[in-house]
């Protein structure tokens, strides 16, 4: 049965102090939604060393405690392209996916063959997507990188697909490099034994990422990312990426801004559920956001006007609850009714 499985449990631990917080957090009693409403709700999330299984969880709880009879849950999975896939085949009920492979899920393109009913419940915050090398490193541009030596993280991942895609909106793709599928650990090892070049890395927009502070504990970073260009040429191709910074002093011996490509983390969903409950379902996302965000920083992005970044049509209910929130969401991208 779905939403049942023994994986799915062990979430609710993951929910920690946010339970009780979020269950009194404005006393009022849970929302009552209708009679059809699902009785389980399986959040699908991301790997558990990852920000998306502790967001997760912690939603888990809120929404179990303010939406009447329902059960959430959230469960460890493989990241994005495998959440849309259980979405699609019914598994998971709503799961975090980052911009591009939303898109790609719900037209049919890249990885998927065949279109994915799924919609946007909500926009959350931005990863990041950066471009990495030593300093005096020779190579100014994803340009000069040509013929190197160039890691694009784990082979499938989020990272791997936005590598692609950057690349290809700027005249370019893998077969004009040596490309190397490396963890994110991997890749820090690598560049200390001079084994690649240069690198695509996926730490926060806010804090930092661990082998991104490893790396540059004790090598020099050039810290000047992606150029002007290459970040256009990719918003240009691809609207759901646009160009932002990780803050100077984020990590060791970073006295500049990191100029990087921000990639949209979104609330993807099942587009059958009734407009009610999902309406319930994303106001208290929207409500509690705060209360995440005290325990997981890349929250802190989190913004309703960011629901203009959609990268799939907007579920009517979750429409219906950022309008409530102040947010402007355009006819065109809600999608018809569930």
């Amino acid at each position: 049965m779905r939403n049942t499985s023994p994986r799915a449990i062990p979430a609710l631990v993951a929910v920690g102090g946010l339970l009780s917080l979020a269950a009194c957090g404005n006393g009022d009693s849970p929302a009552d939604v209708e009679a059809d409403a699902p009785a389980f709700f399986s959040i699908g999330t991301g790997g558990t060393g990852g920000t998306a299984y502790p967001v997760g969880g912690a939603y888990a709880g809120i929404l179990t405690s303010n939406v009447e009879g329902t059960t959430f849950t959230a469960e460890a999975t493989g990241g994005s392209v495998e959440n849309v896939r259980l979405i699609g085949e019914g598994e998971i009920d709503m799961g975090q996916i980052q911009a591009d492979t939303a898109s790609q899920g719900c037209n049919g393109e890249g990885v998927f063959e065949d279109a994915i009913p799924i919609t946007t419940y909500a926009v959350l915050y931005p990863n990041t997507l950066a471009y990495v090398r030593l300093a005096n490193s020779g190579i100014e541009s994803l340009e000069d990188a040509k013929g190197t030596a160039l890691s694009v993280g784990d082979q499938g991942s989020g990272t791997d697909l936005a590598a692609q895609a950057v690349l290809e909106a700027n005249g370019m793709s893998y077969s004009d490099f040596d490309i190397n599928y490396l963890s994110l650990a991997d890749q820090a090892t690598a560049f200390r034994d001079r084994q690649i070049s240069s690198a695509f890395w996926s730490p926060p927009r806010l804090g930092a990422q661990s082998s991104l502070i490893d790396l540059s504990s004790d090598q020099a970073i050039d810290w000047r990312g992606f150029t002007d260009e290459e970040m256009e040429n990719a918003a240009a191709e691809h609207p759901y990426y646009t160009p932002g910074v990780i803050p100077a002093e984020t990590y060791n011996n970073q006295p500049e801004d990191f100029p990087v490509l921000l990639i949209w983390h979104t609330y993807q969903g099942r587009a059958d559920l009734p407009e009610d409950f999902v309406y319930e379902v994303t106001k208290q996302l929207i409500e509690h956001a705060e209360v995440v965000s005290a325990q997981q920083v890349a929250l802190g992005d989190f913004d309703v006007d960011n629901i203009q970044y959609a990268p799939c049509p907007i579920h009517p209910g979750a429409a219906r609850a950022y309008q409530e929130a102040g947010a402007t969401v355009p006819d065109e991208l809600i999608a018809d009714g569930a």
